[in-house]
C-alpha cells in the first residue's frame, strides 16, 4: 500500500471510531432509558414528600420533568469522568455546567448539577445525595423544574434547571 493511501486509510478509520464514540454518548441506550424512568419517579417522590436538608426542612417541592438537552449534558460528563478518570464537577477540557448545557441547546435562567461516583445502584446513590445537604438542597430546589441524568461506570451525573 502506498504511504498517502495508507495515511488517508488510517484518518478514515480514526474518523469513523471518533463518531461511533460520539454516537455512543449521544443516544440512550435501553437501559439509560429504564434509568431515566426510574430516577424521575424516586426524585419526584422525594419531592412530593419534602425533606429534610442538613438542617432545613424542604417542603414539598414541584415534580421534574425530564429534559433530554439536561440528559445529553449529563451524559457528556459522565462520559468525560469516567474516560478520563476524573471526578469533578468542572470537565477535563475545562467546561463548566453552564457551557455543557447551553452547548446541548439549553437556555437556562437557573442550572444545578450533582455528581456521585462508585454507587451500584441508582437507589445508593439518591440516598448518598439526600445525606449530603448541598446535594439534597438541589434535589429539593423548588427553582427547578427539569432535569437530565446519566450514568457511566460509576460515575453519576444529575443536571437540573429551570429554562428561559
Amino acid at each position: 500500500m502506498k504511504p498517502i493511501k495508507k495515511m488517508t486509510t488510517l484518518l478514515s478509520l480514526a474518523v469513523l471510531w471518533l463518531c461511533a464514540c460520539a454516537l455512543e454518548i449521544e443516544a440512550p441506550t435501553s437501559s439509560a432509558n429504564a434509568l431515566r424512568a426510574e430516577m424521575i419517579q424516586q426524585i419526584n417522590s422525594i419531592r412530593a414528600r419534602g425533606c429534610r436538608c442538613g438542617g432545613e426542612l424542604y417542603s414539598p417541592a414541584p415534580p421534574l420533568q425530564w429534559d433530554e438537552r439536561l440528559e445529553r449534558a449529563a451524559r457528556r460528563h459522565a462520559f468525560d469522568m469516567s474516560a478520563n478518570d476524573h471526578f469533578d464537577h468542572t470537565g477535563t477540557d475545562g467546561s463548566t455546567t453552564a457551557q455543557r448545557v447551553l452547548e446541548a441547546g439549553y437556555d437556562y435562567r437557573r442550572i444545578g448539577e450533582n455528581i456521585a461516583y462508585g454507587h451500584p445502584s441508582l437507589k445508593s446513590v439518591i440516598e448518598d445525595w439526600l445525606a449530603s445537604p448541598e446535594h439534597c438542597r438541589n434535589l429539593m430546589n423548588p427553582a427547578y423544574l427539569e432535569m437530565g441524568a446519566a450514568a457511566k461506570d460509576g460515575y453519576w451525573v444529575q443536571t437540573l434547571g429551570l429554562g428561559r
